[in-house]
């Protein structure tokens, strides 16, 4: 008499594990995609945030004006005095409306507002540096 020893998995369990799997991914993934592109917008904007606070601590300590300039998905450091271009930068999340804050040898700006574009709508964010 020969007995069948079970020592796997059969077809039927392995097929409900994948649907099962496949089930939770498509109701997690959605949401991490959401989660991801949320960090890298607050990323982005940290990013903003650093550089006109560089901007403003620049033109104080070095006794020199900027431009910074906010158009499309870039943001455009420029000496006033003649015109180079010191740094520019490239934003991946959302766009700019056109702008254009000068910084002068006081360092006097502590809050900026920018309307920035993201997934067709305008928002306004202000920046306390």
């Amino acid at each position: 008499m020969m007995y069948r020893s079970s020592k796997g998995f059969t077809l039927v369990e392995l097929l409900i594990v994948l649907v099962l799997i496949g089930l939770s991914s498509a109701i997690v993934l959605p949401s991490m995609w959401q989660q991801f592109d949320q960090v890298r917008y607050r990323s982005e904007i940290a990013k903003v945030k650093s550089m006109v606070n560089y901007c403003r601590h620049f033109s104080f300590y070095q006794s020199q004006a900027l431009i910074v300039s906010f158009h499309e998905n870039q943001l455009n450091v420029t000496r006033k005095a003649d015109g180079e271009i010191l740094r520019t930068i490239q934003f991946d999340t959302f766009t700019f409306a056109p702008r254009i804050v000068h910084f002068e040898k006081r360092g006097n700006i502590t809050k900026l507002t920018l309307a920035l574009i993201k997934n067709k709508q305008e928002m306004q964010v202000e920046l306390h540096v």
